[in-house]
């Protein structure tokens, strides 16, 4: 479950596996966060709640590096596609769930003073007190949490209904940080639209839409028509 690491000027560190983070990180947190927000664990530092009408609340680490992530919050569709290869798929499993939109802590990319609030870790403290070490660490871990669920519900309040997610796609994509972190940020908003089926505005910004080539353009124009299938 650990590992240690040393420091030329301390003793041995706690130091988790992924494997051994992951269990933590679950224990610790998925009561709380299914009696916050609903939501429970699934597996792969993610956490979600059932489909309705046709999306679903994911919250996730977002690994900064194998030691040390944020939180990100946001919604998974089943009827957007992504491209994997030369195919397109659906994000609609539990294992592959993944949110098409999300937001972070302002304090995170921005860099402010309180970012090391919003950051949790897998290194503790001193190894010859490990258990101390392990509750010190889980308590870290509330703590970024409690500290970022003001925002966590104040995002799903200003995104309650697809017109307001569609607000909320159009400012992510005027935020510099946003629209290069999040992958085609504009075909969720195409596939949501002709979800609504506002389908003169959804082909009109289809239209618009940059494409690698006409091949890949074509498929998601394919699959984007046969919506109405599972609409």
């Amino acid at each position: 479950m650990y590992r240690s690491y040393q420091r030329a000027d301390a003793d041995d560190y706690v130091s988790l596996t992924p494997t051994g983070w992951k269990l933590l990180l679950s224990e610790v947190l998925s009561p709380i966060i299914e009696k916050e927000l609903g939501l429970k664990y699934l597996g792969g530092y993610t956490w979600a709640d059932e489909y309705y009408n046709h999306r679903r609340k994911v919250l996730r680490l977002f690994l900064i590096n194998q030691a040390y992530a944020t939180f990100q919050w946001g919604w998974n569709f089943d009827f957007v596609p992504k491209q994997s290869g030369k195919r397109l798929v659906y994000a609609r499993t539990d294992k592959s769930v993944c949110p098409h939109i999300f937001e972070m802590s302002e304090d995170f990319y921005n860099n402010t003073k309180n970012r090391k609030r919003t950051i949790i870790s897998s290194f503790g403290g001193s190894l010859d007190s490990y258990q101390e070490s392990i509750v010190k660490m889980a308590q870290s871990y509330i703590d970024a949490f409690y500290y970022l669920l003001p925002l966590i519900q104040s995002y799903y309040q200003r995104t309650d209904t697809y017109a307001m997610i569609l607000r909320n796609i159009d400012f992510l994509y005027g935020d510099g940080y946003f629209n290069i972190v999040i992958e085609n940020l504009l075909v969720t908003k195409v596939f949501i639209e002709y979800h609504l089926k506002w389908y003169d505005a959804a082909i009109k910004h289809f239209d618009e839409l940059d494409f690698e080539n006409d091949d890949i353009k074509n498929m998601y124009l394919t699959v984007l028509k046969k919506l109405d299938d599972i609409n």
